[in-house]
């Protein structure tokens, strides 16, 4: 399953993912490169053996002013990920 990240980067460079289909859910990374490691580290944490959220499609995701500050990332996950 696809699951959507909002990523920004922070004025110390590092980046900052928050997780809509996980309330409370949240990761940092130093490195683009294990942000999408993170991002599935934090979801697997916050389900802890419960039911994975249906995902939320992109058009259905929370719009914000802020939003060009940042970008949906897609990370597959899930129980068959």
């Amino acid at each position: 399953m696809g699951y959507f990240a909002f990523v920004r980067r922070d004025a110390d460079r590092r980046y900052h993912a928050t997780l809509p289909d996980f309330p409370g859910c949240s990761v940092d990374a130093t490195r683009l490169d294990a942000l999408a490691d993170a991002i599935r580290d934090a979801m697997r944490a916050c389900v802890d053996g419960g039911e994975w959220p249906v995902p939320t499609r992109l058009e259905q995701l929370p719009r914000q002013d802020a939003d060009h500050d940042g970008y949906w990332l897609m990370v597959e996950a899930g129980p068959r990920a």
